[in-house]
């Protein structure tokens, strides 16, 4: 059986595909392949990260106005009363002190999530520069601003390993740092 296989197997090979050395590596040169290969996974990767979004949903906690209390507590800021309230907020949870030794007055301050915080300082930082050189308005920065802190706030209790990396990776970006934030999408608890 093996015999008659392999006689039928040479018969085809050599009657019906009839092809010399020279045109098989000519279809199938190593090289060649190896480029097209290299070409093909570029394009992959070009399409996707066009194709390839980040987009994060969060709930949020934040109400429509603050109370009275916290509204005296805040100071003016460029970008209005809403934001020096979400910046109190922001203060409030992420920053933390705590005794180095009992009973010693020195105290320590912990930052949580602080590449996100921090973030939020230096976009701030930012956007008044941009209002400043009037290359956004204001009305426009304030809402940016007030995005970020909210979506800041909304953060502090998620175990988003995502955001938090590409914060991460950008902090030194502004602009992109912007883009990352606003990629995300806050459904507030009290609508």
């Amino acid at each position: 059986m093996k015999a008659i296989m392999l006689a039928l197997f040479i018969f085809v090979s050599n009657s019906l595909i009839n092809i010399s050395a020279q045109t098989y590596l000519a279809y199938n040169d190593p090289s060649e392949n190896i480029r097209n290969k290299a070409v093909s996974e570029k394009s992959l990767l070009k399409n996707e990260t066009l194709e390839k979004e980040y987009n994060w949903e969060f709930l949020s906690a934040i109400p429509e106005s603050f109370d009275k209390q916290l509204e005296n507590k805040a100071s003016e800021h460029d970008f209005g009363k809403r934001v020096a309230c979400l910046k109190i907020l922001l203060d409030k949870y992420y920053v933390t002190k705590e005794d180095i030794v009992p009973g010693d007055p020195m105290m320590r301050t912990i930052v949580l999530k602080p590449n996100i915080y921090y973030s939020t300082r230096k976009l701030e930082k930012h956007l008044k520069r941009r209002v400043k050189d009037k290359s956004i308005k204001l009305h426009d920065a304030r809402k940016e601003m007030e995005h970020i802190l909210e979506v800041a706030l909304s953060v502090i209790e998620e175990d988003e390993n995502s955001f938090e990396l590409l914060i991460t990776k950008n902090k030194n970006n502004a602009d992109k740092l912007i883009e990352i934030f606003n990629q995300v999408k806050l459904y507030n608890i009290y609508l």
